[in-house]
């Protein structure tokens, strides 16, 4: 009986020995996915309580804390500026939806588009080469963008005169397409939380290049992507400016100087709203870069408010000066305007090429009306007074300005009709049927105290150019043909 009652015992206990080994090993392969330490040390008194879960930080009793690799920099660098990162890709990332299928191919456009992104191409590579003074730089990057703003001009304005032809070659070459920047931590490659100022980064890039823009998020590869659409050339460049401008927002950041006493005089732990004085510089740091985002923004906006405004008042004065019959003189919004397409003189030789006819042209043109001999013609402007010819040369250059003019306002109506078709058809086409707004964060009271770091990143934000050449190519993933 004795041995009997030992075996059984002895069964029990190897059973219970077992059970407790197949939970400790489940208890530990939670641990390794979970990231967690637990104690099999007993707890110092052999009990079950020494398998409990424990965190694997400092202040745990029994448990061990765990090595965590540290971003270091030069000194003044902030964790941020190594750990935030946009790059331009050409297409969806990971499969994600919400970007619009690839842009059509240069082979497949017009000699006159693709002409036209050739030399755009070759301005931003000025632009961005390092070597390139800053002034040339900065003029390169702001004539890429201005030619690029005429042609879609002219193009809309060929869009809004074959409408009755039913001809779809301007629409063509006015199509639609998308690029996207995704931010991602450089060291592992992997998605970041977005800070709260990209998005009036991306409202900057977004109104000055007249395209749209929505945020996606792909939590299977755990990446966040801002895409642009639009006209595709629109599109790509603020897909490139984008990526630079938050680049630049960031170094700038990581640059800004915080005073270390500021943590003190600002009531320390107990009214700022951060634990230590190294959270109050990150912080003073970040609310620096909202306001370099939103000035940026603002002045994006202000510039094209102003160039709205100057092109109205051009118009107003033009027909005014048509319907008082007053001799047209250069003012100082035509001396600008004659600077402007200075810029694009090439273009504007090659537009009078194929819009003005040839010699022989024009002479069979004036043969086929009445022939005047050079003496007639002679005597005819003889017998006008000088002022009266004057005159009529002034009305004629009015009257001329005034239909360039008019030409033009109905050709910026005919692209933004046009673009609003483009977003609408993008959006269907990336299988979007509604943009939400996103909900808004609820700001720390650590912000309270930031005032002057905010106001000083927006006076600030004049040191960004939205064409700027800070521009790495390397982080360009073949962002498709400009």
């Amino acid at each position: 009986m004795d041995d009997d009652d030992s075996d059984s015992s002895e069964g029990v206990q190897l059973t219970a020995e077992r059970t407790q080994v197949e939970a400790r090993e489940e208890r530990m392969a939670r641990a390794r996915v979970e990231g967690r330490h637990i104690d099999l040390t007993g707890g110092g008194d052999g009990g079950d309580d020494g398998d409990e879960w424990r965190p694997s930080t400092p202040g745990a009793r029994g448990a061990r804390p765990r090595k965590r690799a540290r971003v270091r920099g030069k000194r003044g660098d902030d964790v941020t500026a190594a750990t935030i990162c946009a790059r331009v890709v050409s297409g969806p990332i990971g499969g994600a939806t919400g970007c619009a299928p690839p842009s059509p191919r240069e082979g497949e456009e017009d000699a006159e588009l693709a002409a036209i992104k050739r030399r755009v191409k070759k301005m931003l590579a000025r632009g961005l080469h390092a070597g390139t003074p800053e002034a040339e730089a900065n003029s390169a990057m702001r004539l890429a963008e201005r030619l690029l703003h005429r042609f879609n001009l002219d193009k809309a304005r060929l869009l809004a005169d074959a409408e009755e032809e039913g001809s779809a070659g301007a629409a063509a070459s006015l199509a639609g397409g998308s690029a996207s920047v995704e931010l991602y931590n450089p060291c592992t490659n992997r998605g970041v939380n977005i800070p709260e100022w990209t998005s009036n980064a991306a409202a900057a890039a977004a109104e000055n290049f007249s395209v749209r823009w929505y945020f996606n998020r792909d939590a299977a590869i755990g990446l966040s992507s801002f895409t642009f659409y639009g006209v595709t050339s629109g599109a790509q460049l603020a897909a490139v400016a984008f990526s630079a401008v938050c680049n630049r927002i960031v170094k700038m950041g990581a640059a800004h100087e915080v005073d270390p006493s500021e943590f003190a005089r600002r009531g320390g732990a107990e009214l700022s709203g951060v634990r230590s004085a190294a959270a109050f510089t990150k912080a003073a740091r970040e609310s620096y870069r909202r306001g370099l985002a939103l000035g940026l923004f603002d002045a994006v906006s202000a510039a094209k408010r102003e160039r709205a405004e100057r092109n109205r008042r051009r118009l107003s004065t033009a027909r005014a000066r048509v319907s008082s019959g007053e001799a047209w003189r250069q003012t100082a919004s035509d001396e600008e305007s004659d600077s402007d397409a200075a810029a694009d003189d090439d273009e504007s030789a090659a537009a009078d090429a194929r819009s003005t006819p040839a010699d022989g042209e024009r002479r069979s043109e004036q043969g086929k009306g009445e022939r005047r001999t050079p003496a007639a013609a002679q005597a005819e402007h003889a017998a006008c007074a000088p002022g009266d010819v004057e005159l009529a040369e002034g009305e004629s250059r009015a009257r001329a300005a005034l239909v360039k003019l008019e030409r033009q306002q109905a050709a910026s109506h005919a692209l933004v009709a046009h673009s609003e078709k483009i977003f609408e058809q993008q959006l269907h086409a990336a299988g979007i049927n509604k943009l939400s707004r996103a909900r808004a964060r609820q700001r720390s009271t650590v912000h309270r105290h930031l005032g002057a770091h905010f106001a000083e990143g927006r006076c600030d934000a004049d040191k960004i150019n939205i064409n700027q050449r800070e521009i790495a190519l390397k982080d360009i993933k073949d962002p498709g043909p400009l």
